[in-house]
């Protein structure tokens, strides 16, 4: 809107996390999560005549290029400001990047990896905090511990090369180069007192940025490398950096509310935790804390990605999902482990998508406008919602590949 009014859902980075659904059963295998990661922000953008007038680094907003007077000096090529908080190890080339709808954004953080054995212990790394806290989100079996995440030289991985009914034969398989990353590693609980006090069967690693790196919008990219063995539920995601993941309370009537106006209805009805009233309200004339009053903000997740595997890499699923509140009433919500009403797969260019038909009626669509990107691989056409779709005080917009071979 061009004001610097924060915006309802200010995101902390991502969170890393190697976890696991509640019912795990069977012998655990160690499981890693090795991880790179890049955000790029809106790109200086040149105006009339040879000045380039640069926006801000994550708003988004650029300043009004004004006409230059006649005759002009040759002017030097725009300058690029100094990223404090990019990597000195990532390459020039992957200084800018294009998305989606054609804009050039420029790149303001990366995390590259590349010294071994980081401690991300709490209060050691300036990017990241390895969390040392036993999760209760979720029914989770899981103690999160800085000594499950390190960075290491990934030099290759176990490839498989026969599978019978009873048995695999994997055999290790060098990369052309090694492969800096960080490290999650996932493991039983063997100590019985350990597992007592913490309440956990297995530790494994939840990395934030919360509260040291935030942003309001850009483009994210990560490489990753995820594990292969049934229960393993590993995840890069983003929380909004008012509420903070898996700390419970602390997210009560934040999580994953995405609204800014004034709802009084809303607001009137009677809801049961973890369904609270949004905590910052647009009806709200004092919000505390030096909040713009009458401007509603949460905790909005959006899952980069989810994945899920299975014993023998077969089967396994890969999903992206928005995860936003209030939910839209429930005449628009989709029937559980359907695709949304009026929606069909159409291949586009040899892209499978899906979308509203036309002539459609805009009340079976859900959301107004939405749609689900394709993919035109070898993999199964993307999924849109075919499962969940969220709370009853809010929605879980969702696209995934399934059944996915050998992650």
């Amino acid at each position: 809107d061009g004001r610097s009014r924060p915006r309802a859902a200010e995101g902390g980075l991502m969170g890393l996390c190697g976890r696991m659904p509640h019912g795990l059963r069977g012998t655990m295998r160690v499981a890693t999560l090795v991880v790179l990661a890049a955000l790029w922000a809106p790109a200086p953008t040149l105006g009339v005549a040879a000045h380039g007038a640069r926006g801000d680094n994550l708003g988004g907003r650029h300043a009004a290029a004004e006409p230059a007077p006649s005759p002009v000096p040759p002017s030097p090529a725009p300058h690029r400001e100094e990223c404090c908080w990019c990597d000195r190890d990532t390459h020039n080339a992957h200084r800018v990047t294009v998305d989606a709808d054609g804009a050039e954004h420029e790149l303001v953080f990366s995390d590259e990896f590349s010294t071994p054995g980081r401690d991300f212990a709490n209060g050691n790394d300036k990017r990241w905090t390895a969390l040392n806290k036993s999760d209760y989100t979720n029914a989770s079996p899981v103690r999160y511990t800085p000594d499950a995440v390190t960075t290491v030289s990934d030099r290759g991985a176990m490839v498989l090369v026969n599978r019978t009914d009873n048995s695999e034969t994997r055999v290790f398989q060098a990369y052309a180069r090694p492969v800096n990353a960080m490290r999650i590693e996932t493991k039983r609980i063997t100590d019985k007192a350990y597992a007592k006090a913490v309440d956990k069967t297995f530790t494994s690693g939840m990395v934030q940025s919360w509260d040291k790196f935030c942003f309001t919008g850009g483009v994210i990219e990560v490489s990753a490398k995820f594990p292969m063995g049934l229960g393993f539920w590993p995840a890069i995601w983003l929380f909004g950096n008012l509420g903070r993941a898996i700390h419970g309370a602390a997210n009560d009537g934040l999580w994953p509310y995405s609204f800014e106006g004034c709802d009084p209805v809303w607001e009137a009805k009677p809801m049961d935790r973890p369904g609270l009233p949004q905590r910052i309200s647009g009806c709200n004339a004092s919000a505390g804390a030096g909040l713009h009053p009458y401007q509603g903000r949460g905790a909005t997740e959006i899952d980069l990605i989810e994945v899920g595997d299975s014993w023998n890499g077969a089967n396994g699923y890969v999903m992206q999902s928005l995860q936003v509140a209030p939910s839209v009433p429930a005449h628009f919500r989709p029937t559980l482990h359907e695709a949304p009403r009026g929606y069909a797969q159409s291949p586009e260019d040899g892209v499978v998508r899906w979308k509203k038909p036309k002539g459609g009626s805009s009340k079976d669509t859900w959301y107004r406008g939405l749609t689900f990107g394709g993919n035109n691989s070898d993999v199964p056409a993307v999924l849109p919602n075919a499962h969940w779709y969220g709370a009853n005080f809010a929605d879980s917009i969702t696209a995934g590949v399934s059944p996915f071979s050998d992650l």
